[in-house]
């Protein structure tokens, strides 16, 4: 999947900004307020670094591990962390089924990534995110949603357009998007807060650590 979205990272800002205009990045910054003081950062599937240069700006004490399979993400997302920063970002060229997180963080964020996924692929990754966020900590998660606040049909025309485009582009298996909301709570994590965009199928989420789950 790595290289699939190395072919279409060039693209990607340009087809976001075409489809969504502006609204898709100000849900990516919906809940930044919240993770201004994390020390310690995961960032899951970034992308082209369009979070990660928000983050970097509003968290000024933080460390932020990226992980992110495609190199020409990282890359990208590289190019855009300016360079008194640099010295507190990490990348990490991996899946996250495959990446090496033996730390514990403050918060997780994860940006459009698990609607890559099936929901069978969700529950056996979701417990290693999850994993790593020490209790009293957070997960800041925006992606899309089946079903919007108005225009469902636009809204589900657009997104099986997407899915199309995608599956094609990249051979990622999912269909639909999953709501996490259910397996997140499973693994320790209740939620907070959530904003939804009024006119696309966009939404974000605020959840704090309260418990470790026993299964892991």
């Amino acid at each position: 999947m790595s290289q699939a979205f190395d072919k279409i990272a060039p693209a990607y800002v340009h087809l976001e900004r075409l489809l969504f205009g502006s609204r898709l990045q100000a849900m990516r910054c919906a809940f930044l307020n919240r993770v201004t003081q994390s020390k310690k950062v995961l960032l899951v599937g970034e992308g082209p670094g369009s979070f990660l240069a928000e983050l970097l700006k509003a968290n000024q004490v933080g460390f932020v591990t990226v992980v992110e399979p495609s190199a020409r993400m990282i890359s990208l997302a590289r190019s855009r962390v300016k360079e008194k920063d640099l010295d507190r970002v990490s990348f990490l060229r991996s899946t996250l089924e495959e990446a090496d997180l033996s730390r514990s963080y403050d918060a997780a964020c994860t940006i459009c990534f698990w609607d890559c996924f099936t929901e069978a692929d969700i529950r056996s990754l979701f417990p290693k995110m999850s994993g790593c966020i020490k209790r009293g900590g957070n997960w800041l998660n925006v992606d899309f949603c089946e079903s919007g606040p108005s225009l469902p049909a636009f809204n589900f025309l657009l997104l099986r357009v997407l899915y199309g485009f995608f599956n094609l582009a990249t051979s990622i298996e999912a269909r639909r998007v999953v709501n996490v909301e259910p397996i997140a709570n499973s693994n320790g994590l209740h939620s907070l807060q959530c904003n939804q965009d009024e006119i696309f199928p966009i939404k974000a989420q605020f959840f704090e650590k309260r418990f470790q789950p026993d299964h892991l």
